[in-house]
């Protein structure tokens, strides 16, 4: 490897890192709110330079790692300005009894609060904590409840025991074959490129393919991947998602989408003001459904409308990145 394939990976790596590094550094970081507002900072302007400084030419790889990186600084916020996880957050642990640092039994289930003392252990449940979008296995709050057993606290958390394990694996197989899905659609733009009405067919296409890779990749970091669905429907692929692979209709090298973006990096140059403007507009579209759509309407109406209205904003909200990734050269045309 390059000493420039090592720099564009250490690049990538960064805001990830960054974050990583701020919950395990907890003494540091959340000293006051100066201090853990600045690691938010820093966390989006490495965001912000990968996006502007690495390039990738395969679309749908280009696609989702800049959506990733947007999403990394929305949750950094969250874990660093909104909540404090070392006194508001615990895990769910899989094992009958205590056995590591933080943790401690309650309701018959074993959970863990933030290591104080073991590093290996504030690692692995930072790292826990960074990769479950949703919080699947988590549960937040404040006061006594996150310190150890209590009545409020054995009762609260029996809700959970209805929750399944989350499978990274599935997870990463199921983004996997995603990736191949729109990047053959992608390969097969050319077709479109006849004929006088041309524009249209490409924006059509690209404003699907946005749509769509939208709501799969928000799904695969904002759901539990449920062990058995995530399993079942990366098994239900796995066949041709392999014969794809092999093919090499997809993948650029070996280490699949993360060397695609060592050797290509992202698409052209993009305005990180637009995109930020983006992620803020879905911020406000939460707001706003929480604070005056769900209370006016009924459940059973939300369920028939959610969908129309989720589609409708993020239609009138792309162009702040399709038409700007347009123009890096993201699709090619």
């Amino acid at each position: 490897m390059s000493f420039h394939q090592l720099k564009t990976v250490a690049w990538v790596l960064a805001p990830p890192a960054i974050l990583l590094l701020a919950l395990n550094t907890a003494s540091i970081t959340y000293t006051n709110y100066a201090t853990r507002t600045l690691a938010a900072v820093l966390v989006a302007a490495s965001a912000s330079i990968v996006i502007t400084t690495v390039k990738i030419s395969i679309p749908s790889v280009a696609f989702m790692t800049g959506l990733l990186e947007g999403w990394l600084v929305i949750w950094a916020a969250v874990l660093l300005i909104y909540y404090n996880p070392t006194t508001e957050a615990r895990r769910r642990r899989w094992s009958k009894v205590p056995e590591h640092d933080g943790e401690f039994e309650s309701g018959g289930q074993v959970w863990q609060r933030y290591p104080a003392h073991d590093w290996t252990s504030r690692l692995a449940w930072s790292a826990d904590l960074l990769i479950s979008f949703r919080g699947a296995g988590w549960e937040f709050g404040t006061g006594d409840k996150m310190k150890g057993p209590t009545k409020s606290t054995a009762s609260n958390s029996s809700d959970m025991s209805t929750s399944e394990s989350p499978s990274l694996l599935a997870a990463f197989f199921g983004l996997f074959r995603d990736y191949q899905a729109f990047y053959v659609v992608l390969r097969c733009a050319h077709w479109l490129e006849k004929g006088t009405d041309v524009a249209w067919r490409l924006r059509a296409l690209h404003t699907v393919t946005w749509l769509g890779s939208s709501i799969l990749f928000i799904n695969c970091c904002y759901s539990s991947w449920a062990l058995i669905g995530a399993v079942g429907q990366w098994a239900s692929s796995a066949e041709v998602s392999l014969e794809t692979f092999r093919m090499d209709l997809y993948n650029p090298s070996p280490w699949g989408p993360v060397g695609a973006i060592v050797e290509h990096g992202l698409a052209g140059s993009t305005r990180p003001s637009k995109e930020l403007l983006f992620f803020a507009l879905q911020g406000i579209a939460v707001v706003l459904q929480v604070s005056v759509y769900d209370p006016l309407v009924g459940k059973n109406y939300r369920r028939v409308l959610n969908p129309f209205l989720v589609t409708a904003w993020l239609f009138w909200t792309e162009p702040l990145i399709f038409g700007d990734q347009r123009d890096g050269g993201m699709w090619r045309i």
